[in-house]
């Protein structure tokens, strides 16, 4: 890398005295998203909930996004070199963290949204046209002289925010849409969702406009990635509110107050993302005793389908494929 011809005291002073306003934003969303991952990572070790990983894993990307932008802002701020590779290696590396985040949103909607569990593809069409997004800005990039694209500057970053936005659009309609059957805790992020960011984000869309428009605010800091912020405090809120909350499978009055029974409610209170009915406790705690599903459906007076339905949402809600399985997840 190319140094400048500065003198060492303003090297120095370039190195330790950058704008701070300017990369505070994003490394403030950074630190915000590690309670988050963290109480997803914890939640999921809890219950075996695959959403749960999935939420942590995007969790992380998306912190992990945030974190190279401040480091980028920071390199770029404090001036220590002039590379013009600097930029674009930053493009290309925040570019293939986004498409990663982007597909993991994705296989989260289909694994949360009811009926969708088994029908998950890879995104093709969306995958293609990523990378018809992406060669198109490096044809802009190279293949002109003078270039039409420059990576020093703002333009590619703002193409690739709104190649973001639209990618994420999908996914999150499609949850909204089933927010009336999805889990109790992703309803009541989409619930409090619009209540919760509705000003900040028209305020913050409101300055980021101001900034780009107006000649006399190029100067001004970059809060965008504030909105960051206060998505992680909002799932960091609800995902709080699950890891101390206790499970309330109601087993008094179900008959079932063999040791069986006890072990079932032991499984239960794992079940935090979408708890077990009473139903499904009674035939847990018959199947723990080694009944099979004709005996079960003679013995609740249903019939031998309707246990199996049963059977198989315990299954899902616990995480376990068979009744060795459950039995282990009570110790």
């Amino acid at each position: 890398m190319r140094r400048t011809g500065r003198s060492v005291p303003e090297t120095w002073y370039y190195a330790f005295m950058p704008p701070w306003s300017e990369f505070l934003a994003p490394l403030a969303a950074f630190a915000a998203g590690l309670p988050a991952v963290t109480l997803a990572l914890l939640l999921w070790l809890r219950t075996r909930d695959r959403s749960f990983e999935l939420l942590a894993t995007g969790l992380g990307l998306l912190a992990t996004l945030v974190f190279l932008l401040s480091v980028g802002i920071f390199l770029m701020a404090a001036r220590l070199v002039e590379n013009p590779d600097l930029r674009f290696v930053l493009w290309n590396t925040t570019f293939l963290l986004s498409y990663a985040s982007l597909l993991v949103l994705r296989r989260f909607a289909a694994l949360v949204i009811p009926g969708q569990q088994g029908g998950w593809r890879f995104p093709r069409l969306f995958t293609a046209l990523s990378a018809l997004f992406y060669l198109l800005l490096l044809a802009l990039a190279f293949a002109f002289e003078p270039p039409l694209l420059d990576f020093r500057g703002r333009t590619a970053y703002l193409l690739s925010a709104s190649w973001y936005l639209a990618g994420f659009a999908g996914p999150t309609l499609r949850l909204w849409k089933a927010r009336a059957t999805v889990p109790a805790w992703v309803a009541r992020l989409f619930g409090r969702g619009p209540l919760f960011f509705g000003l900040p984000l028209a305020l913050l869309a409101i300055y980021e406009i101001l900034r780009w428009a107006s000649p006399a605010a190029a100067d001004w800091p970059s809060l965008g990635p504030l909105a960051a912020v206060f998505f992680f405090a909002l799932v960091t809120v609800e995902l709080f509110r699950l890891s101390v909350g206790q499970a309330r499978p109601a087993m008094e009055g179900s008959g079932l107050a063999s040791p069986e029974g006890e072990l079932a409610s032991r499984i239960a209170a794992r079940c935090l993302a979408e708890p077990l009915t009473r139903r499904e406790l009674e035939i847990l705690a018959l199947l723990l005793e080694g009944w099979r599903n004709g005996d079960i459906a003679t013995r609740l007076g249903l019939s031998p389908n309707t246990v199996r339905n049963h059977v198989y949402g315990i299954y899902q809600k616990t995480g376990a494929s068979n009744r060795m399985e459950l039995r282990a997840l009570a110790d």
